[in-house]
């Protein structure tokens, strides 16, 4: 049998890499239509929602850039053990930069599955449509959501799938979260798993994971005594969190 000289086994491999890139953002493996979000309900359908977390734990390529960014950050990936058999949300904070999302798929990528997060639908548009679906990315026209968020949580009952939320919502300091992840973890029955980046200690990842009681106040207290310690890339802008309903009778 010839030996490949150490030329050709380079060229082999490389033809290899380009064509995993390839299959890995091509349009119509990730999402058929790249004006699907214009329905956001078909869009998950041919989206194939299950299939995307057994994507990704095929596909050698996100273990292996996520192991990169971990080697080569000045951030030490630091989480609690994640004992979840189904599915999970997991609340994404302090949100502050632009960086978290690079953080977030790190962490997921690097505990061996592929996150899906929710989107403005301006983010889809030709070219980076299809880059941001092979990332987990579902579009969202908030001027007519539809039943988007019923859709998401029907899927997320069946499978197991890590639907992330930044309850925060923009980058910009406000002055209470969106109760949005509550709503969703609480109709569909999903622990919450509090993931985190903290720039004070250079860490980032997984913290606990809890279920909520449908007691507002209660559940929030245990959220903001864990991140009351956590500064976010830039602590100016970190919301605190609080929620409108703690005002209000307890869900449930």
């Amino acid at each position: 049998m010839e030996t490949m000289s150490e030329d050709t086994l380079c060229a082999f491999l490389a033809r290899i890499v380009r064509r995993r890139l390839r299959q890995w953002l091509r349009e119509e493996t990730i999402g058929e239509l790249s004006d699907a979000w214009l329905d956001p309900r078909q869009q998950l359908r041919r989206m194939g929602v299950p299939g995307q977390q057994r994507y990704g734990q095929e596909v050698i390529l996100r273990p292996l850039i996520a192991r990169t960014f971990w080697a080569s950050s000045h951030y030490t990936l630091r989480s609690e053990p994640l004992a979840i058999e189904g599915s999970a949300l997991l609340v994404g904070a302090p949100h502050t930069s632009n960086w978290d999302f690079v953080f977030m798929l790190a962490i997921c990528w690097r505990h061996g599955f592929a996150p899906l997060w929710l989107g403005k639908h301006t983010l889809f548009k030709k070219p980076f449509g299809p880059i941001m679906r092979a990332l987990g990315g579902i579009p969202v026209n908030r001027a007519h959501p539809g039943r988007l968020v019923q859709d998401v949580v029907s899927h997320m009952r069946t499978g197991k799938h890590f639907l992330v939320v930044t309850p925060e919502g923009t980058r910009a300091r406000r002055k209470i979260w969106k109760s949005g992840f509550y709503r969703i973890a609480t109709d569909a029955g999903l622990p919450v798993v509090l993931a985190y980046v903290d720039s004070a200690t250079h860490t980032a990842g997984l913290g606990p994971t809890i279920s909520l009681t449908g007691n507002v106040i209660a559940d929030m207290d245990v959220v903001r005594a864990f991140y009351a310690d956590k500064r976010g890339i830039r602590p100016d802008l970190f919301t605190p969190p609080m929620l409108r309903e703690e005002s209000r009778p307890a869900i449930g």
